[in-house]
């Protein structure tokens, strides 16, 4: 998503999430198991990466190659994804039970191979949260967008529109979503 510098909406499906109902549902229709990654694009519904990318690039990448494995999906999904995933011990996969809903969208600045959006993205998850994902990797337009919110181009940061916060530095975002939606 940052590699296509998108902007997207996240909805949380975690073990014990509200919505894991609907993406069963949409499986059986499909005649597939439920498997996440899961994604719609208006009438384009996924669930493979594979396809998820496939699609993306097609759709939104102009014609931008796929970068090679060696250059950016092996390295990268071993440090950022793999590695963090066995040494957090899954967390980000499962809601906490005293999660509480959000009447409006969050949203999250944020470029996938930061480790520290990462942990603000598994709280968002674990709290069962939907929010935009605004990618503001290097050479994102989105970035002058985000200085004029935090006066820098620093990710994490995050705008709630339920309590008017606006703020950066992950540690501070993470207590402040379990203080106050759990």
């Amino acid at each position: 998503m940052t590699y296509l510098d998108l902007k997207y909406t996240v909805v949380p499906s975690g073990r014990g999430s509200s919505n894991r109902e609907f993406v069963n549902k949409v499986a059986s229709l499909k005649g597939k198991k439920a498997t996440y990654p899961y994604f719609e694009d208006g009438e384009v519904m996924l669930f493979e990466s594979e396809d998820i990318i496939s699609h993306l690039l097609s759709k939104y990448g102009g014609g931008a190659p796929l970068p090679p494995p060696s250059d950016y999906f092996l390295p990268s999904t071993l440090i950022t994804g793999w590695l963090p995933s066995l040494l957090r011990l899954g967390r980000g996969g499962t809601v906490v039970p005293t999660s509480k809903p959000a009447s409006k969208q969050l949203v999250l600045y944020d470029y996938e191979g930061n480790q520290f959006s990462r942990l603000v993205r598994e709280a968002l998850t674990e709290l069962d949260l939907t929010h935009e994902i605004r990618s503001a990797g290097k050479g994102s337009g989105r970035r002058e967008e985000l200085k004029g919110l935090s006066g820098k181009t620093t990710v994490p940061y995050l705008v709630d529109p339920n309590t008017d916060v606006q703020m950066g530095q992950s540690a501070d975002i993470v207590e402040y979503l379990y203080r106050t939606y759990s």
